[in-house]
């Protein structure tokens, strides 16, 4: 069996759910592994291949692996420990993973996976929605680590929150305070350790001690047990998004010898007896504050919590386990012969009607999509398009403004060859049964079999509020307009969509749907032979005019200066001696 895992970058979800594993069934002779960059990857991998493995792949050019998994009848297992659909978008992070393209290639990806793993009850509920496929596992601790190292206790109680995540971190202000009342009582008894920065309210206590993150995750375990530390604070929000991830500090604090203190999240809940595998605490400052000093004064109680977390993660979340999980999901993926549109292969036409500027309020979702997606577009004018510019795309595109115009386009375009045409206009097109054969995105009638409705209100937040009130008056008429009510509704539009528009509701995602439904049919290979063709003519045109031409010119141009000097003279000299006879 030979295995190949395609990741962007070695981060530890990667690391530690597949290639560790993958490496140890390699040397157990199980299978074969390779790993390879996104960037760098070829067909001829996958073609060498028979299982592809990604981790948390949600970028648009992950899709062509979707696609040469399904060309070469190779079967795709996916892997996330995480809810993008979910995450906050509040910071620059979070918008990132739920910008609208990003999620259309999760679901995409949880659609066409052979399998898929998670790692918490609510990403298997949600993954389950789009693949039965799915399993719900337990990940595990790498004791193989620390087999080497040994724990330094000392008199002092070294208290420790490990977190990756810097100036990013929100969830220190749930324990923070608490820890601050425990410096203060304590005093030299006890060490708080932040990896990152020291929070700002415990700056000034000199107990307080900040840590370097280290984002090698073997160096960072080996740095975590040589601390020894005794109790670790694992706070948590209990919110879907939080209760997605794996039980990672659970693991690891139970396995480097630390007493645990969780948020009451479902994540900690389900793998924790409260008092008997760590202390599970509501967010409020005197109950963390109230754990945290019982752990300091109750030895025997912390010392208890440590042996039975220990032998639990050892029992249930064991590397074999990892490996039995890996051998059963590989023995098992079946045959699977489904089929994969890819958007990237698609040749699109988009015809647009340039004589109403505000069409473009319509059009721009579109374009950004295509642009997203590397889909080759090319615009048009309706009244300079011919057959020969449509025959030989895939899809086209037209984005009709005024409905009167709507018969004429509709009527020239059923007479060229090609049937796959999409329809757009400025309002519900409500004569849709004339033309079976498009697909209307804004059909007065929803409910019909050639409709396809792209909800556009989000697009009132991408225009500055001068096209707003242009686009009222175009549609409306020139009727006095309040410009500060228009700005207020707008304003109230940005602030209450936005967590909309990240999301598998924005128009992009709804285009991107419809546009798989569509097979590229080889034009656009045609095309860009063509534009390859032109290109090497330009560049060789460019080479023998500055080898040959260029030259020759100068040559001439040299040739002509000499010749004007040369007259120059002539007509100098002859001037000079008519001067002197006369």
């Amino acid at each position: 069996m030979r295995v190949l895992t395609i990741t962007e970058s070695l981060i530890p979800s990667s690391i530690l759910d597949i290639i560790k594993p993958m490496l140890r069934l390699q040397q157990e002779g199980f299978l074969e592994f390779k790993m390879k960059y996104s960037k760098f990857y070829k067909e001829k991998d996958i073609i060498n291949t028979d299982i592809v493995v990604l981790c948390r792949s949600i970028s648009p050019r992950d899709l062509n692996i979707i696609k040469l998994v399904r060309k070469h009848n190779k079967k795709l297992v996916y892997d996330i420990d995480d809810n993008f659909f979910e995450i906050s978008s509040a910071s620059l992070i979070g918008r990132y993973h739920r910008h609208p393209m990003h999620l259309y290639v999760l679901e995409t990806m949880l659609k066409q996976a052979d399998a898929v793993r998670v790692y918490s009850n609510p990403m298997y509920e949600i993954a389950h929605k789009y693949n039965p496929n799915t399993y719900l596992l337990k990940s595990y601790f790498d004791f193989s680590l620390i087999e080497e190292k040994k724990r330094k206790e000392t008199d002092v109680i070294k208290i420790v929150y490990a977190t990756s995540r810097g100036k990013l971190d929100t969830l220190s202000a749930i324990c923070i305070p608490a820890v601050a009342r425990i410096l203060e009582e304590f005093g030299d008894k006890v060490q708080f350790y932040c990896y990152g920065e020291v929070p700002s309210r415990l700056v000034e206590f000199p107990n307080a001690i900040a840590l370097d993150y280290i984002p090698n995750y073997t160096k960072y375990i080996k740095n975590f047990y040589a601390h020894s530390f005794d109790i670790g604070l694992a706070p948590l929000l209990n919110d879907r998004f939080h209760n997605s991830k794996t039980n990672n500090k659970f693991r690891e604090y139970a396995a480097l010898g630390v007493c645990g203190i969780y948020s009451q999240a479902q994540i900690y809940s389900d793998c924790i007896i409260n008092f008997q595998d760590g202390i599970i605490v509501n967010n409020t400052t005197d109950e963390w504050y109230n754990a945290i000093k019982e752990l300091i004064v109750n030895t025997s109680l912390r010392k208890k919590i440590v042996e039975n977390s220990l032998e639990k993660v050892r029992k249930e979340y064991s590397i074999d386990n990892t490996l039995n999980d890996w051998k059963t999901i590989l023995n098992n993926l079946g045959d699977n012969t489904r089929e994969y549109n890819n958007l990237h292969d698609l040749s699109i036409k988009a015809i647009v009607d340039t004589s109403f500027n505000y069409i473009n309020l319509r059009e721009k979702t579109f374009f950004n999509n295509t642009g997203f997606c590397s889909i080759n577009c090319t615009i048009f004018d309706f009244r300079d398009v011919k057959k020969s510019d449509i025959s030989p795309n895939d899809v086209v595109v037209c984005f009709i403004s005024k409905m009167k115009d709507a018969d004429l386009w509709l009527d020239e375009l059923s007479l060229f060859d090609n049937k796959n045409i999409i329809v757009d206009t400025m309002l519900p097109y409500s004569d849709l049964d004339k033309y079976p054969n498009f697909i209307f995105t804004n059909p007065d009638d929803e409910k019909a079999l050639n409709a396809f409705p792209i909800d556009f209100h989000l697009e009132l937040d991408q225009v500055d509020i001068y096209s707003l009130i242009s686009i009222k008056r175009l549609i409306y008429g020139d009727e006095k307009i309040d410009c500060l009510s228009q700005f207020n509704e707008f304003v109230d539009q940005v602030s209450n969509n936005i967590d909309v528009y990240y999301s598998l509701n924005n128009p992009q995602v709804s285009w991107a749907r419809l546009l798989e439904r569509y097979k590229g049919d080889g034009a656009r290979r045609s095309n860009r032979l063509i534009l390859f063709i032109k290109r090497r003519a330009k560049k060789f045109l460019s080479f023998v005019c500055q080898k040959v031409a260029q030259p020759i010119k100068n040559k001439i141009i040299n040739s002509g200066n000499r010749m004007k000097r040369y007259f120059n003279y002539i007509k100098d000299y002859i001037s000079i001696n008519v001067f002197k006879k006369y």
